[in-house]
């Protein structure tokens, strides 16, 4: 199936070309959001990261100026799914039914059955292969889809094993994996991680620790999409491995490229998160 496989979230093209730093005036957390939710390119993943982005604030923030927001980027959504001139990327048509299914809106963009139907066949076939890459990917299709529909795709839980020993073959493919574990454990925020987090959050939580101790190497300014994500994934957690959180807090702090649609939405959602959880 053409594109099904997420768009490579961390290698998109979809790019940001006004990257100046911020000013003296504006956080880090405001300058990220301003130059994400002001892109105009007319794109599904573009309105995804804005999708993406408002539902991380909608966890803190109940105003009804943001449940405006939320809904004027729905009735843009519901225009860009319309148009038949628009190429719509299979990531971003189940990142629209995952999140607006989060928050509050049932089934308003479940994709149609002929597209699930192929998507469901190229998820059963695709996981044989041994390329990490796409099994991070078939991962998060699959989790996206049990939390959609469980009753309809329980069986797809039966590949996330074989799934994880195919990504762990690449220690920063391998990160992802785990990264995704956790934010989807934790419905990216929804679910509170206190009083205690779910068993096999703790057991990614401590493999992204192990994994960045021993592949000490990823710890740099090639991988800050990732590294963004595992102090997401930290963040959520209420979890702070000291050494570890300062070598990593350190690269995002100045990043070197963020032309990047995709390290745009999680740098945003992070330093908003950061300022609201700690």
């Amino acid at each position: 199936m053409e594109g099904v496989i997420y768009v490579r979230r961390a290698l998109i093209t979809n790019t940001i070309t006004n990257n100046k730093t911020p000013n003296k005036h504006m956080n880090k957390g405001e300058y990220y959001e301003k130059l994400l939710l002001e892109n105009q390119k007319r794109a599904a993943n573009t309105l995804s990261y804005k999708l993406i982005y408002l539902f991380f604030l909608s966890l803190k923030d109940k105003t009804t100026e943001l449940k405006k927001r939320v809904l004027h980027l729905l009735k843009d959504i519901k225009v860009f799914i319309k148009d038949e001139n628009q190429t719509l990327d299979p990531q971003s048509y189940l990142d629209f039914w995952y999140y607006t299914k989060l928050l509050g809106f049932g089934d308003l963009f479940k994709p149609p059955n002929k597209f699930l139907t192929e998507l469901v066949h190229s998820i059963r076939e695709g996981c044989g292969d041994k390329d990490p890459v796409e099994a991070v990917f078939h991962y998060i299709y699959i989790r996206i889809l049990l939390e959609c529909d469980y009753e309809e795709y329980s069986s797809l839980s039966l590949y996330i094993e074989g799934l994880e020993l195919i990504t762990h073959q690449d220690a920063v493919y391998y990160g992802y994996y785990l990264t995704h574990i956790v934010l989807y454990d934790l419905k990216f925020g929804l679910k509170n991680h206190k009083p205690l987090l779910p068993e096999t959050t703790q057991d990614a939580i401590q493999k992204l620790v192990a994994l960045c101790e021993t592949h000490s190497d990823i710890i740099n300014d090639e991988n800050v999409d990732l590294l963004t994500e595992i102090m997401l994934c930290f963040t959520l957690c209420g979890v702070r491995p000291e050494t570890l959180y300062s070598q990593i807090l350190n690269i995002l702090e100045e990043p070197q490229d963020i032309s990047d649609n995709h390290l745009v939405t999680v740098l945003a959602s992070y330093y908003m998160l950061k300022c609201n959880y700690e």
